[in-house]
């Protein structure tokens, strides 16, 4: 005879079935129509937050192909026309992920005087790639800030090789440098072991890869921003008191990345008062 299922694990049940449920009817009713091509494809602003919660639900339900912009060219497309129309030249375009976005949350008061943030939570190098030209290159700054890796490393958007994350890398410099910017790259930051409950441990793969965008810099001659050496433990992961969770910087973690951005964006600067005109 099976027993009776104890109240505090049925009501459990019950929350989790309609907070499901909930999820699935808006995941459903803010699917946008599709117009195929077109000039208009992104949802007003206030469907914005619905579209993401929409993404969330179908990349936890494990069918993250289903979502629409899937590099989410949408997400600063109204405040790059905003600043296309004020005639405004950013100074410096940081373009990334989470560890960027989050930056101006955390410490808004750093991206002032022409620094621009486009990070966007979750993506890995493909996508920032796919974003670099509309939410970088086409507002013509004289810097940009490629800082992308850990999500490519613990799989975020699914398995993938370091060659892709190497490809991609390049890809992302060759257009900048087409477009006459000067280019600052960004050691990955350290992050704990497994903290994604996957098994997988990136320490070892942030190192291997951090070895290669130094050698990378130091053959472009690019701008190198050494975060690891900033911020890492001597285990390789994050230092304690710089991340509350282990991976994502709080205000300590961006204060100790902080000078390394502004004598990364100096440098950047000096070459640029000393290239040749034209």
């Amino acid at each position: 005879m099976v027993g009776r299922m104890p109240d505090r694990l049925l009501y459990g049940v019950l929350i989790a079935l309609v907070l499901l449920g909930g999820m699935q009817l808006l995941a459903n009713q803010v699917e946008p129509p599709n117009l195929g091509m077109t000039e208009t494809p992104c949802p007003p602003p206030e469907g914005r937050t619905a579209m993401i919660a929409r993404t969330a639900f179908l990349t936890l339900a494990g069918r993250p192909n289903e979502t629409r912009d899937w590099a989410d060219l949408c997400f600063y497309q109204r405040d790059n026309a905003v600043l296309a129309r004020s005639g405004t030249r950013p100074r410096v375009v940081f373009l990334g992920d989470s560890i960027t976005q989050y930056w101006g949350q955390v410490h808004p008061g750093f991206f002032t005087d022409g620094i621009v943030n486009r990070g966007v939570a979750g993506q890995a190098s493909a996508q920032v790639l796919l974003r670099l030209k509309p939410d970088a290159l086409a507002l013509k700054p004289r810097v940009v800030h490629l800082l992308v890796g850990l999500n490519d490393i613990v799989g975020a958007r699914g398995s993938n090789r370091p060659e892709d994350y190497r490809n991609n890398i390049e890809a992302m410099l060759a257009l900048a440098k087409a477009s006459g910017v000067v280019v600052i790259i960004g050691a990955i930051p350290p992050a704990k072991n497994d903290g994604w409950g996957t098994g997988v441990r990136p320490v070892d793969r942030t190192r291997e890869l951090n070895g290669w965008l130094r050698n990378i810099a130091r053959r472009d001659g690019l701008v190198f921003a050494e975060y690891w050496t900033a911020m890492a433990a001597p285990d390789g992961t994050m230092r304690p008191g710089l991340a509350d969770d282990g991976v994502h910087p709080n205000g300590a973690g961006y204060a100790a990345m902080e000078p390394v951005a502004r004598a990364a964006m100096a440098e950047a600067e000096q070459r640029l008062a000393q290239a040749p005109p034209g």
